[in-house]
């Protein structure tokens, strides 16, 4: 009996001493593992395919007769539509005043907004639509984001139990590079969005100068101006040539003392003969 004590208090004394052995162990196992830079397993992908984003274009040139009565019109039209101006340019040049419009309009009322145009205070001399889908991309982007998120939660979970300056700094500039990123995807996202929430429509609206206060035909319109044209190049030219009148002097005064040469010449070869 007092043989089978023994053995059994040797025996626990052995399994105690294991114990004790154990923590030691494990802090030989810690410094066996990889870094704490070490990549993380990549997170599950989640492959969610979002509606249809279609982002539309548009662009319509017009001859108008008044072309303030038609930019009012057009103002109305906007503000009905709940639409808004990106960019608004005026120009004068030559015979023509010009509206370059750009416009953002709701998505779902591209479509009306250009029949609007087609039926409205001018002549469409060009008209263009363009339809662009960026639902590959935007899931593309989407994916690659959450991925990001992903690998950013498990970068600062490995940063809370970094020990080592030079794993703390590394695993910083990882967590750097992941926010760059997704601030980039995210920007990338939010412009997609406003892009196919808000159609672009551009309009060009050009009126001809004229005297004439009637609502006469384009046609005439350009007859008229074309005349005046005609008559201001004539006083251009006219201008442009008093301007270089030494030159032309010259050439004259030229022109005269060879002729005067050519006739000396001719007179004495008549003489001699």
């Amino acid at each position: 009996m007092v043989c089978l004590m023994a053995m059994a208090c040797k025996q626990n004394r052995v399994e105690l001493k294991g114990d004790t052995n154990m923590p030691m162990a494990s802090s030989e196992q810690m410094e066996m593992e990889p870094p704490l830079t070490a990549e993380p397993p990549a997170p599950p992908i989640v492959a969610e395919v979002p509606e249809n984003k279609i982002i539309k274009t548009g662009e319509v040139r017009m001859e108008v007769l008044n072309l303030e009565d038609a930019k009012k019109k057009l103002d109305t039209l906007i503000k009905v539509l709940k639409g808004y101006y990106e960019n608004e340019t005026y120009t004068s040049e030559g015979n023509q005043n010009t509206f370059r419009l750009i416009i953002r309009i709701p998505h779902a009322k591209f479509d009306s907004t250009m029949l609007v145009l087609e039926k409205g205070p001018g002549r469409i001399l060009f008209s263009n639509i363009n339809l662009s889908d960026v639902t590959e991309e935007y899931t593309d982007v989407t994916i690659r984001l959450k991925n990001h998120l992903a690998y950013l939660e498990q970068y600062r979970n490995i940063l809370k139990k970094a020990n080592r300056i030079e794993d703390i700094m590394a695993v910083q500039e990882k967590i750097r590079v992941l926010e760059e990123e997704i601030d980039s995807k995210e920007g990338r996202l939010k412009y997609l969005d406003d892009q196919v929430a808000y159609s672009t429509l551009t309009v060009e609206m050009m009126e001809w100068k004229t005297t004439h206060n009637g609502e006469e035909p384009v046609f005439l319109i350009k007859v008229v101006n074309a005349f005046k044209e005609g008559i201001q190049m004539f006083f251009d030219m006219l201008l442009w040539l008093i301007g270089i009148w030494p030159i032309v002097v010259a050439m004259a005064l030229l022109i005269i003392f060879r002729k005067a040469i050519l006739v000396r010449i001719r007179f004495k070869s008549r003489t001699k003969a």
